[in-house]
């Protein structure tokens, strides 16, 4: 792929910054350190729509993402942190991880360099993007408060709401109440069935409550949760294996149509020392999904 690239400059515009035509210096700043500017690598300027535009490649590659280029669809692609960035030429939309998201403007090829929205973009990777007018200067910054819910990197913290919404305009809403662990979550999966198996050496169960509620759907289209739609992954990434216990009350089995709610526990057997992130609805290939945290 990166052979394809050959000579052309990516470049990103930033639809929504206010600077106006006959600005001589617009700055980029990320995390604090300012994106140097070469004679290859191109410079920021602001056209004649009072758009910024921005040298992609530099500044994603400042930003710490591998840039490629599909010359079969005209699409630049930004990869960082499990995440990939497709922005196709001519249209008013990205894809984050195969999801669509649209935007104000699209991305454009000119005199041999491509545009593409810049805070778009850097949004997708869960940074966010502000304005120095007195400066010129673009803010890019990744807050560790700041969560999309979206990615294993960006996990959505404990009581915090996801919605996924489907095809036909329905709303799932989806949030993690509780979390038990250790000796507190044995204890109530052993009193619901003395069979249960206790935990292995150096692990122990981990109890998750979700919560579904299913809201702007089609009142004749129910929606009924699957504990299988879940999965556990390690801090270091590593999926955990599927748990097979009789689960406490309440239980994620409850068939719901708009306006109705249910919720239950999931059950993991996790290390001891870890603090795992929780996905709901991962592609086969691990993609898209949302994540919750299971600390506080």
């Amino acid at each position: 792929m990166k052979k394809i690239i050959l000579s052309i400059v990516f470049v990103l515009s930033l639809a929504t910054v206010p600077v106006f035509a006959g600005s001589s210096v617009v700055n980029i700043s990320i995390n604090g350190d300012l994106v140097e500017w070469t004679k290859n690598s191109g410079a920021p300027f602001v056209d004649s729509a009072n758009r910024t535009q921005v040298p992609f490649r530099q500044t994603m590659e400042t930003f710490g993402a591998s840039v490629e280029w599909d010359k079969t669809t005209d699409t630049a692609i930004a990869k960082k942190d499990g995440i990939t960035v497709e922005v196709p030429i001519g249209e008013r939309y990205i894809f984050r991880n195969g999801v669509k998201i649209t935007n104000d403007t699209a991305a454009l090829i000119k005199t041999g360099r491509t545009y593409l929205p810049i805070r778009a973009v850097l949004e997708a990777f869960d940074a966010q993007v502000g304005w120095n007018n007195q400066t010129k200067t673009v803010l890019v910054t990744i807050d560790d408060d700041y969560y999309s819910g979206l990615s294993i990197k960006s996990p959505a913290p404990i009581n915090s709401t996801m919605i996924q919404t489907s095809k036909n305009g329905s709303e799932l809403r989806i949030k993690v109440t509780e979390v038990l662990r250790g000796a507190v979550a044995w204890r109530k999966i052993h009193e619901k069935n003395m069979f249960n198996d206790e935990p292995k050496e150096g692990m122990e169960y981990m109890l998750v409550k979700v919560n579904f509620e299913l809201s702007k759907g089609d009142a004749d289209v129910p929606y009924k949760p699957n504990r299988f739609d879940f999965d556990m992954f390690s801090e270091k990434g590593v999926k955990y294996e599927f748990t097979s216990v009789v689960l406490p009350e309440p239980h994620l089995s409850n068939t719901i149509f708009s306006g109705g709610s249910t919720e239950g526990y999931l059950a993991f057997m996790i290390d001891k020392e870890d603090n795992p992130v929780l996905a709901f609805d991962l592609n086969y290939d691990g993609t898209n999904g949302i994540w919750f945290r299971t600390d506080k």
